[in-house]
């Protein structure tokens, strides 16, 4: 019985390690400004762990694009990919 509770509880420890750094990702968009941050704020919701990135990047920021919340040029890329690099921290697992 008691391995059986001491696993439980290194289990409840360990667990929060799994999950993806909301903080983390939070912290490195409070650095973004402009279209970056347009980008980080409408994409976010849409990214989890087991997001694919790049895809859920390409079709929100073309929805950006169509609805005129980000200008339609190439600095735009670069914008994505600085919100890209903070919200890669969602949508990855952290291994424990």
């Amino acid at each position: 019985m008691k391995r059986i509770l001491v696993a439980a509880t290194c289990g409840l420890f360990l667990a929060p390690a799994a999950f993806a750094d909301e903080t983390a990702a939070d912290a490195c968009a409070a650095e973004l400004t402009g279209d970056a941050r347009i980008i980080y704020d409408e994409v976010k919701p849409h990214v989890s762990e087991d997001t694919d990135l790049e895809e859920t990047m390409r079709t929100q920021v073309q929805q950006l694009v169509k609805d005129k919340k980000v200008p339609r040029k190439m600095s735009t890329r670069g914008e994505a990919r600085k919100a890209g690099q903070c919200l890669q921290h969602l949508a990855t697992e952290v291994s424990a």
